[in-house]
């Protein structure tokens, strides 16, 4: 019998924590008022102990409606707030408006930060968090140039190597798979 995935939900009611012109969003993502459940109340506990930030502080996608196919931004911190009602809070920038002028700084939250990325999935990542397809591969080119993305190059046996993208140069990756070859 397959698990029932659990949501909560909440209205952001306050203006105070918009920062409209670093499209930033200081918020509550998890409460510990009890939610009513078939089995009874579910209380959630917010000590440091018994929460692990480090996956949400790593560049975390913000959903929308917990649905995987709609990034709408990306985390920019998390952390508990103890003398806060609803005590763990985040900070998250929205994602890019088609219309608008978009900075390299949009796309590198859909670069991961510890392996290469394939350039077509990173487009796809960045268009579904609102950034136009022809405006994404100028600010790829922008980042490679300006040392904030490193090309790739992985061989293929029989044909042209595929090329990646990554926060570091090949050398490094390189580096990080030799110190971690369990065949070696």
């Amino acid at each position: 019998m397959a698990k029932e995935i659990l949501y909560r939900s909440s209205i952001i009611e306050r203006k105070d924590n918009i920062d409209e012109e670093a499209r930033t969003i200081e918020l509550s993502f998890s409460s510990e008022a009890p939610v009513e459940r078939v089995f009874g109340n579910e209380v959630l506990e917010h000590s440091a102990d018994a929460v692990d930030l480090h996956r949400v502080n790593d560049g975390a996608p913000l959903l929308l409606e917990h649905d995987r196919e709609k990034q709408i931004g990306v985390i920019e911190r998390a952390w508990i707030d103890e003398d806060d009602i609803d005590p763990e809070r985040l900070k998250a920038r929205r994602s890019g408006n088609p219309a608008k002028h978009h900075t390299v700084a949009e796309i590198m939250p859909h670069v991961p930060h510890n392996e290469p990325i394939d350039k077509n999935v990173l487009r796809i990542n960045a268009n579904k968090a609102g950034i136009a397809l022809n405006k994404i591969n100028p600010l790829i080119d922008e980042a490679v140039e300006n040392g904030l993305l490193y090309v790739h190059l992985i061989s293929r046996p029989g044909t042209n190597p595929l090329k990646q993208l990554a926060r570091y140069p090949q050398e490094l990756q390189r580096d990080l798979h030799d110190s971690h070859d369990l065949h070696a």
